[in-house]
């Protein structure tokens, strides 16, 4: 929720000025011309009547409705204000506990020029405190404002004040419309026209004081919104207490006359503004052909309106000069046997009361029933192989003309030759088009699919994203086709995916639907995020079932892709999000550090719009990021958004995981989206708008999209952002760990080299380790992995970096260990440097020998001449120690077992000769 700001407040409607001096447009209901539309309404913009208490808010214009709203509250979410009483035959009695508002998408007074607002108001007694009744608050301190409010001191006054109007800058400082009189209904008309003045009526009697008006003022405020009963940005603040019977506002100011008339009627008729500067008549006009393929009887009035394209009006006035705006384009209707395009001037801008109505436009229609599928000599559609290498071109230059038959009005056909002139990709589908003509007339169009080998070679050749989920079957939903980022559900609540997972969706026509119940998102320890730091592309396609704002899981916000947020009160997101109360979908964006507030803070909500729409059709959308450097938003091809980006900026947090359907913060699911969501992909590298448009048209991104932005090598020579390669005067030394070796060395660059073969981009070094090599030199090694550096690139695997370095040599002490009994240990060294040699000479006490000496725990051998040799490595100092064992006793023991000590070859020799020896003694 968007913080309040307290302070006091007034309401305020919203102007948006065009040229000095001139009056507001207001629609007509039905075209001029005839002494009868003289007495024919003028329509206000927005109606609130108040007759309708299951949606009281109700605007009988159909566009603008409000909805209740919640109060502010510090470090919270206020009650709701919604109680007040209905009046009999339509109006509300309400005592600071009402609060209707429009949505921010929604806001009545966006592009319009001079402004009226009409209040039939009762105040009540005693209360004593400033409160808003009807118009637009100014909360935020830039805001003009132009506001109804009550005044604070018991008197009940109805005060009518401007922020951005010299004398008129709120509370006191404003214009007295009513003072005190209590007894009454009063009609309350606010007229205010830029580079005029603001005047106010009581009862038809206009007031004496009126303020200049400047040519540039507005009361437009994105973020405070129309509201009654109290003012509304965000939060609701500043209610009030009085009786309202209608609330009406028209894009245009009164005059005196007009003023007069509608308190007298009740509403205005064109007669009722004779003496102001009015539209008298309007002609459409098209820059081009009025449609975008040729229209036949054969069509619908609906595919007819479907095929229109946009125009403009050129209007006359009833002071002989001439204007332009756009038509908004309504409906095609048949009448007479001919075809009308029919709709109205969007002359909210012009400043000019409208009393052209509608504007119609013949269309030119084809008299003919349909026209069949193209045919094919043979069924052969082309006269050889087409390639997704070749050009347009080429690939027209191989297909075949066709045969389309024609069925006219009568029910006769006849057969129309056609050659296609036309390829239009989507999404790996290639599909040409053809001109149906007859007579000379465009009468169809004629499309056939076509087959084209992906050759995935050469120029054509695939740069593969790193995650990819086409939703092409329930059994491969959550499958990433590229291996690596297979997504699973997420869970309602306490984080808990097996006992309370959340669904993931259902696969219709290869896309998945969601039901505002669903979230499929990524393992908190597989999540993308971790690969894209450098840079990357999001691409999916979007669309919102309807009115979603009483999905299961309802919020005011819905999700339908999101890196998440990492906290209520987030540092790091990355959101895609609708507004969904009041039926919205509007797409917006916001992201850390890079969508502001407009006192320059980040915000988590409220973001910018991607899209006006998405509940109308599937839509492309591509955000890029490249850190250091921008991020942007293409949608339906177009760049809709562009922010700089901070160098570092990234999405890693271990409390959110990238998600569709819904945002995935602690394993939970939140903000659910309800609709259909398809061909996700994300690539470790930025692209640009026509890289972009090239994937939406064939389904992938190859090396001749990226031409000119692809790293073809990548130097191995670093370059040290400043003089010298260690960090500090001590250098490096051989006794080092891998780790300090590391730490020890500065950040070093690498030149990655563009496929223009002249374009450089340095990109960081990472240091592994020191070492020495055969060459009997010290090198400093470090890789640079060329997939994941913000661009897209043909190399594999890393790329290693050497720097030669110097390393010191540092004594190794040798310790003889003191525990050492019953002999000596000596070397012949008490420290050595790595690699040199240390002589051990070993002397046991007379009865022991030697058992066991070790050389930093691992055993020596001993050398010919009795001493031991080692060679020193490793950086640590060397301890030696040896172990001595007492030596074994002689024992001599009589006949022919007794021990002699002799060789094993003596005593073979020698035994028979004993043995006999003693034997002959006995005897």
């Amino acid at each position: 929720m968007v913080k309040f700001r307290k302070r006091l407040l007034v309401a305020a409607l919203s102007l948006t000025a065009v040229t000095s001096g001139a009056l507001g447009a207001a629609m007509i209901s039905s075209v001029s011309g005839s002494a009868d539309e003289a007495g024919k309404e003028v329509n206000p913009i927005a109606k609130y009547e108040f007759k309708d208490t299951s949606n009281i808010g109700k605007d009988s214009m159909g566009k603008y409705d409000l909805t209740f709203r919640n109060a502010w509250k510090a470090g919270g979410t206020g009650d709701l204000l919604n109680e007040y009483t209905a009046i009999e035959g339509g109006g509300i009695t309400f005592n600071n506990k009402l609060c209707l508002a429009a949505d921010k998408d929604k806001n009545v007074f966006k592009d319009t020029s001079a402004v009226t607002m009409v209040l039939e108001v009762k105040m009540v007694s005693g209360s004593g405190t400033w409160g808003h009744i009807a118009g637009v608050g100014f909360a935020n301190a830039k805001s003009t404002g132009l506001s109804a409010h009550s005044a604070a001191d018991g008197a009940n006054h109805v005060r009518i004040a401007s922020k951005g109007i010299d004398g008129l800058h709120g509370c006191w400082d404003s214009i007295t419309a009513i003072n005190g009189e209590l007894e009454k209904y009063h009609t309350i008309i606010i007229s205010a026209q830029p580079g005029g003045k603001i005047r106010v009526w009581n009862d038809g009697v206009k007031l004496s004081e009126e303020k200049e008006v400047s040519a540039t003022w507005t009361a437009y405020d994105e973020n405070n919104m129309f509201s009654i009963g109290g003012e509304f940005n965000g939060a609701a603040a500043y209610t009030s207490a009085a009786s309202l019977k209608n609330v009406v506002v028209y894009d245009f100011a009164m005059d005196n006359a007009a003023a007069v008339a509608y308190t007298t009627n009740g509403k205005l008729t064109a007669s009722d503004l004779g003496g102001m500067t009015t539209i008298s008549s309007a002609k459409a006009k098209f820059e081009g052909d009025a449609t975008k393929v040729a229209l036949n009887e054969a069509m619908s009035v609906e595919k007819m309106f479907e095929s229109l394209n946009p125009a403009t009006a050129e209007l006359t006035l009833s002071d002989g000069k001439t204007a332009t705006a756009d038509v908004v384009w309504q409906k095609v209707e048949k009448a007479d046997n001919k075809y009308y395009a029919v709709g109205t001037v969007n002359s909210k801008k012009l400043g000019y009361a409208n009393l052209a109505g509608e504007v119609r436009y013949e269309l030119t229609v084809a008299s003919i029933k349909g026209a069949g599928e193209p045919v094919f000599e043979g069924n052969e559609i082309t006269k050889g192989e087409l390639k997704d290498s070749m050009t347009e071109a080429e690939m027209l230059a191989l297909i075949n003309t066709a045969t389309v038959t024609v069925t006219l009005g009568d029910d006769t056909t006849t057969n129309v030759t056609v050659t296609f002139t036309k390829i239009v990709a989507d999404m790996g589908t290639y599909t040409a088009q053809a001109d149906v003509m007859l007579e000379g007339m465009k009468v169809a169009t004629a499309s056939v699919t076509l087959p084209v080998t992906q050759t995935n070679e050469g120029q054509m050749a695939e740069l593969a994203p790193i995650a990819k989920w086409t939703f092409d079957s329930e059994e491969t939903k959550l499958v990433d086709s590229m291996g690596k980022y297979n997504l699973q559900c997420g869970a309602k609540a306490d984080g808990d995916r097996t006992n309370n997972p959340t669904g993931t969706g259902t696969v219709q026509n290869g896309m998945l639907y969601l039901d505002g119940t669903d979230m499929l998102t990524l393992p908190e320890l597989n999540d993308v995020t971790e690969n894209i730091s450098n840079g990357f592309t999001l691409n999916f396609q979007v669309k919102q079932d309807g009115d979603i704002s009483d999905r299961p899981n309802k919020g005011e916000w819905a999700a339908p892709v999101s890196f998440g947020f990492n906290d209520w009160n987030a540092t790091t997101f990355c959101r895609f999000l609708v507004a969904t109360s009041g039926g919205g979908d509007m797409l917006r964006f916001n992201a850390h550090d890079i969508t502001k507030n407009e006192d320059g803070t980040n915000q988590a909500y409220w973001g910018p719009e991607v899209l006006t729409h998405i509940a109308d059709s599937m839509h492309n959308v591509t955000l890029t990021v490249r850190p250091g450097e921008f991020i942007k938003i293409y949608a339906d091809g177009k760049e809709v958004q562009s922010f700089p980006c901070p160098a570092g900026w990234n999405l890693r947090h271990q409390n959110m995981q990238f998600s569709i359907g819904a945002e995935c913060v602690w394993g939970n699911g939140y903000d659910y989206f309800k609709g259909w969501v398809d061909n996700v992909t994300i690539y470790n590298f930025a692209m640009t708008e026509e890289q972009s448009a090239a994937y939406w048209q064939k389904g992938k991104v190859v090396v001749k999209d990226m031409a000119g932005s692809i790293i073809s090598s990548i130097d191995s020579v670093p370059h040290f952002e400043q003089e010298g390669v260690y960090v500090d005067e001590k250098g490096l030394n051989d006794k080092l760990t891998a780790t300090q070796f590391v730490n020890r060395l500065k950040p070093a660059t690498v030149n990655a080299l563009l496929d223009d073969g002249e374009t450089t981009i340095p990109v960081s070094v990472t240091w592994k380790t020191v070492k020495l090599e055969s060459d009997g030199k010290y090198y400093a090694i470090g890789e640079v992995d060329a997939t994941n550096l913000g661009y897209a690139t043909t190399l594999t695997g890393v790329t290693e970096v050497r720097q030669e370095v110097t390393v010191e040599k540092r004594d190794r002490k040798i310790v003889i260990d003191e525990a050492i009994e019953n002999g000596t240990v000596v070397s012949d060294k008490a420290a050595a440097k790595l690699g040199e040699s240390v002589v051990i000479t070993v002397t046991a006490n007379d009865g022991y020998e030697l058992k066991e000496l070790t050389v930093g725990g691992e055993a020596v051998t001993v050398n010919e001449d009795g001493t031991y040799t080692f060679t020193i490595k490793g950086n640590s100092d060397v301890e030696i120690s040896a172990t001595f064992a007492e030596k074994a006793k002689e024992e001599k023991k009589s006949g022919c077992k007794s021990s002699v000590i002799a060789s094993s070859a003596m005593l073979a020799a020698a035994g028979i000769a004993v043995c006999a020896a003693l034997k002959k003694k006995r005897g």
